[in-house]
């Protein structure tokens, strides 16, 4: 999922008053149009009643008798600006934009020095759709002396031709001219940040908020400036600040709990977005926030439900589909994103908006070139779904022999998951330099101070262990299928117990007591989390379950342990290749070379505690599964106990049922079993090669082919 920093137009004539124009953002920075009661009005001469009663039809929302007064008006001063302008701007505010055209041209030739003119007619001339008449009439070269406004619309319309290292330089000149001119302090923060320099937009950002302290847009593009430098801390902390000024602001709630979702934090986003939800029930864009957090935890009812309702207040609010599509897809739920790209094409949302949603069905459908051509043209730069369509390249283009583009695609993704987990102060190495210290533990010497204990009681469950995309996914759907099991798909009740029992070094010496309390600690855990699974053989399935194999043993020494195998190369390399939630262990997986180590390092443990401990091991190679699921599945159930069943072969129509697959496999599993992913590393032999090294002792282990 992902939360976009919305739009921020620049400049727009005003709606009459008494009447609700278009509605504006609050970070909307535009040069204000004539206000018919200031000095341009003051000056008008003219028969007086007409022109009063002018002003006041106008003041009255009025406008067809506002214009016919100011004709009248005009009629006794044919070429006086200041009424020429009034009736331009009323008759913009009427729909006329051809006879306000007329009107606001007629007194920029008796008045061509009057910048708030200029400034009306090319606001106009953009609305219209001829900004480059209004950059013409913007032009240093048009004007005697460009006021600061002036400058700074000039600005707004450069952007908007896409002319953003110019629009900098018209930006600059405004504030070069005006120091103290916050708002287009703002804007030029905004065209630094489009333009990819986000220390220069963080500086003019920050000098618009100490200048305007009230200016509201200031602080939210600013905090999307740092939250885009994944400076999370100090993006927070602008927007606690504003906080602090204007307690219950529902923007800024929002755009906090953005920042919460983006750094990890989703938990604490969720009050947060409720608060905002609670001032503002209408604020879909909180909604849309809402759902990204709950799916961000892996709630998938509570998140589709804020999505829908999000739709449900503004059915062309295109993020909403694109994020409720992407959850869909995640469930395999194929048929509902079908429906969902129906109804946003229906309710009118932007093809650009909904298109990540055509490349996922196309991808889903087997149609590889159409969605990687589509992924390609993803418009991301107002979407935040850069990420997705880096991803989305990497799968596709994989699929399609184009390996180069797909590994710097897939580089790209692991970057920008990398990156807010650096910035939290997450290390790569952490969870290796666990397991090195694990393995120096892990002695002869250790394992002889092994005091015999053997429980009583409950059976042990038995534990799918391997190194990630070994295919544990696919064995635990297999074994889903059997009415005799019960899987736990990566559930943390281990790590709780493990937390209790402390280093490796204390298990030796563990007495009953101790090993009793954490067993019941355990059972405690599961019962509460899955009741139903009291008299089946519950499969307790994490791959990296493998560190905790002298824990396991220690109280549960009759346990089974199912190990699931794969060529090296190709695990590592599919590890890089997925979308893993990063965390301590799966920051691992963001470099080919630190994949490789963790792969090293976590298979020298697991076979010293196979050479030190009395490990029971039923070993399961991906390689034979795919190519013999019955003879796989029939020796996998002997192991285990469990009586035969053509059940665990259906692992299609199983995993189609399963409500949630928390694994990047999801979309893998419920397909028939294929064999393209068999040797894969040998298509990225040339990216392989520097981790080649560490990985071939453990090919020739195994008893792969390099």
């Amino acid at each position: 999922m992902a939360w976009p920093p919305p739009a921020r137009k620049e400049g727009a004539l005003p709606g009459p008053p008494g009447r609700r124009g278009p509605l504006r953002r609050r970070d909307e920075m535009g040069i204000t149009a004539l206000n018919p009661h200031d000095e341009d009005c003051a000056a008008m001469s003219g028969p007086p009643d007409a022109l009063k009663l002018a002003l006041a039809l106008h003041a009255r929302g009025d406008l067809r008798g506002a214009l016919a007064q100011g004709e009248a008006a005009l009629r006794a001063a044919p070429r006086h600006a200041g009424i020429l302008q009034f009736l331009g701007v009323v008759a913009a505010q009427a729909g006329d934009r051809p006879k306000a055209a007329d009107y606001l041209g007629r007194s920029l030739d008796a008045d061509p020095a009057n910048p708030r003119t200029r400034a009306n007619l090319a606001k106009l001339l953009v609305d219209m759709g001829d900004a480059a008449a209004a950059e013409r009439l913007t032009a240093p070269a048009a004007m005697r002396a460009p006021s600061p406004d002036l400058l700074r619309l000039r600005g707004d319309i450069l952007k908007g031709l896409g002319r953003l290292a110019d629009a900098v330089a018209a930006y600059e000149a405004a504030v070069a001219a005006k120091a103290d001119y916050a708002e287009a302090w703002n804007n030029l923060g905004n065209a630094r940040r489009d333009l990819g320099d986000l220390d220069g937009a963080i500086e003019a950002l920050d000098r618009a908020r100490v200048l305007r302290p009230d200016l509201a847009a200031s602080h939210l593009n600013l905090a999307r400036v740092l939250a885009q430098a994944k400076r999370w801390r100090d993006c927070l902390a602008v927007l606690d600040a504003r906080l602090q000024a204007v307690p219950g602001d529902a923007d800024v709630l929002v755009e906090k709990g953005i920042a919460l979702i983006r750094s990890a934090r989703a938990a604490e986003a969720l009050g947060v977005l409720a608060e905002a939800i609670r001032r503002a029930p209408r604020h879909w864009q909180a909604h849309v926030a809402l759902g990204d957090a709950h799916g961000q935890l892996d709630d998938v009812r509570p998140a589709e439900d804020a999505y829908r309702t999000a739709i449900a207040l503004d059915p062309t609010a295109g993020l909403a589909y694109v994020n409720l599509g992407l959850l869909l897809e995640q469930y395999n739920r194929i048929g509902d994103l079908a429906a969902l790209l129906g109804a946003a094409r229906a309710a009118g949302v932007p093809a650009r908006e909904t298109a990540v949603l055509q490349v996922l069905e196309d991808q889903r459908a087997g149609r590889h070139a159409e969605a990687l051509a589509g992924a390609r043209s993803l418009d991301v730069s107002a979407t935040g779904l850069d990420m997705v369509r880096a991803r989305l390249i990497g799968q596709l283009a994989d699929k399609l022999g184009r390996y180069d583009e797909a590994f710097a695609a897939f580089a790209e993704v692991n970057a920008l998951n990398a990156a807010p987990y650096l910035a939290g102060g997450g290390r790569i190495a952490a969870f290796r330099e666990t397991v090195e210290q694990q393995i120096a533990a892990a002695t002869p010497a250790w394992s002889a101070r092994w005091l015999p204990h053997a429980p009583a009681g409950r059976p042990a469950p038995a534990f799918l262990v391997g190194f990630p995309r070994s295919g544990t996914t696919l064995l635990d759907t297999v074994l889903m299928g059997h009415p005799g099991a019960h899987v736990l798909e990566e559930e943390p009740l281990l790590q709780r117990v493990a937390d209790l029992a402390g280093d490796i070094d204390r298990l030796p010496a563990m007495d009953a007591a101790e090993i009793d309390a954490l067993r019941a600690r355990y059972f405690h855990e599961l019962d509460a989390l899955a009741p139903q699974a009291q008299g089946r053989l519950v499969i307790d399935k994490l791959p990296l379950h493998l560190v905790r194999a002298p824990l396991i043993h220690r109280l549960f020494p009759d346990a089974r342990f199912i190990f699931a195998e794969r060529h090296p190369c190709d695990a590592v390399l599919s590890c890089f290749m997925q979308n893993f939630r990063v965390n301590a262990a799966m920051a691992s997986f963001l470099t080919l070379q630190d994949s490789a180590l963790l792969y090293d390092r976590v298979m020298t443990f697991w076979t010293a505690c196979r050479a030190l401990l009395p490990l029971r091991v039923h070993a399961v190679r991906y390689e034979a599964m795919i190519a013999d699921l019955e003879g796989t599945a029939r020796a996998l159930l002997d192991y285990l106990d469990l009586p035969w069943t053509g059940a665990v072969l259906d692992h299609q129509s199983t995993a189609a049922a399963r409500t949630h697959i928390r694994t990047p496999s999801y979309a893998q599993i419920v397909q028939p079993l294929y064999r393209t992913a068999d040797g894969r590393w040998t298509k990225y032999r040339d990216q392989m090669a520097p981790v080649l090294p560490i990985l071939a002792p453990w090919v020739r282990r195994f008893g792969y082919a390099m």
